[in-house]
């Protein structure tokens, strides 16, 4: 096959599965590689549970559409990437009914990404096509398993189907039908018939999950896209020097050496910089350059004053080359800042990924009931220790839901955490 066709034909088959998956195209959602299969029963007669389900998905962050014996479900917000979509059937059975659960992913993001990896191939881009291949693998590897935990047991619907005696784990998914509900889960140790104000532990455990996975692909993004704007540089300048040289011997010189050599060069050059200052070099630049260019004092004025004559200082740093030099430098850091910043932060998410999403929900809802901080020991269940708090407490931290005291004796759920958390 001619290698000009690939691309075209990936990209055709990439818009007709978006398409049909966002018209829950039923043929589509019942057939495909299969993620995840399973069973949850109920006593609910299967027209009741039909009822339960479509007034449940009607209510949720759920989309859904019966199509024939199969609802066809996937969340009602659609980004790219491996979404699962969800093919749910309820099949009688002589004590009731049950749902039976197939995760499918979803692929376009990833169809499409292959696409223009094979159109930069066929253009002769040997450098750049493998670039973003690795990061469309990393970045499908990152949201495969978070995107079935936010809906691969219907965790957004599950607390609405207890009405038809309808129990899963909200933590594993497992079926807790005809289980004594006080009794933690035999799979997991999670406990579910528990009501937080007015929501469940499962649709809190959900909130937190969404807010983890959200945050996640942020960071996943800031790393992907930094890769290429790291290179921004490097090419501007490697384009100078091929220009440079083609004006010195008039002859036309490969461009890949240039580049090459620069990005050798440059790029552990930018990243120790930016290792250096933090993330400050231009804030640091400009305060070195004010004791040598007094007119440039007014900057740190103008940007906090909403009268200062903002463009008097920065034509102060353009009029000399160590300002000039110290600006193009902050804009060619800025692919290595995105992309340490994501990494920074995903490597602290992989070293809390142990702490249980339930035992954070327990924390959660305890503070919700205080007004003011609690001690970390006020937080342990009999069996806990203070260092088996911490992490849950780090993780909590970590995702923006509470703070703690200066000296970290009291810890305290924000306003905004329970405006999130507890809203109907």
């Amino acid at each position: 096959m001619d290698e000009m066709v690939i691309a075209p034909i990936i990209l055709g088959i990439a818009l007709i599965e978006t398409i049909s998956y966002l018209l829950l195209f039923g043929p589509y959602y019942r057939h495909g590689p299969l993620l995840r299969r399973e069973e949850w029963q109920t006593a609910a007669k299967p027209a009741k549970a039909r009822g339960a389900l479509l007034k449940a998905v009607e209510e949720g962050p759920i989309k859904g559409r019966e199509r024939g014996d199969t609802f066809c479900l996937r969340l009602d917000e659609w980004r790219w990437g491996l979404v699962p979509r969800l093919a749910l059937k309820i099949d009688a059975i002589p004590q009731g009914a049950i749902f039976v659960c197939e995760v499918r992913p979803f692929l376009g993001g990833a169809l499409f990404g292959l696409a223009l990896v094979s159109f930069l191939a066929e253009d002769g881009h040997f450098v750049l096509a493998p670039s973003i291949l690795a990061a469309i693998i990393f970045a499908c590897i990152a949201s495969w398993r978070a995107e079935l935990r936010r809906l691969g047991r219907l965790g957004p619907v599950s607390a609405r189907l207890r009405q038809i005696g309808l129990q899963i784990c909200g933590n594993c998914g497992y079926d807790l039908y005809g289980l004594d509900l006080t009794r933690p889960c035999p799979e997991c140790g999670h406990t579910a018939d528990r009501l937080f104000g007015t929501i469940s532990s499962e649709q809190l455990i959900w909130k937190l999950e969404d807010r983890a996975y959200q945050r996640r692909l942020h960071w996943w993004a800031s790393v992907v896209f930094g890769i290429p704007l790291t290179l921004i540089g490097p090419f501007l300048i490697s384009g100078a020097f091929w220009v440079a040289a083609f004006m010195w011997t008039r002859d036309i010189y490969p461009f890949a050496p240039f580049f090459i050599v620069i990005v050798a060069i440059m790029l552990p050059l930018l990243f120790r910089t930016e290792l250096a200052t933090g993330g400050r070099y231009f804030d640091e630049s400009y305060y070195a350059l004010r004791s040598s260019f007094p007119d440039m004092a007014p900057l740190t004025y103008s940007i906090h004053s909403p009268h200062g004559a903002r463009w008097l200082p920065w034509v102060s740093v353009l009029m000399n080359l160590e300002g000039t030099t110290a600006m193009i430098l902050e804009l060619f850091l800025a692919g290595p800042r995105l992309f340490l910043s994501g990494y920074r932060h995903l490597r602290q998410a992989n070293a809390l990924k142990l702490v249980k999403t339930f035992r954070a929900a327990d924390v959660v809802a305890t503070l919700a009931k205080r007004q003011i901080g609690i001690a970390p020991n006020d937080l342990l269940s009999p069996d806990e220790k203070l260092e088996d708090i911490v992490p849950v407490l780090a993780w909590l931290g970590f995702y923006g839901w509470l703070g703690a005291s200066e000296n970290a004796d009291r810890v305290f759920l924000y306003t905004e955490s329970r405006r999130i958390l507890f809203e109907q």
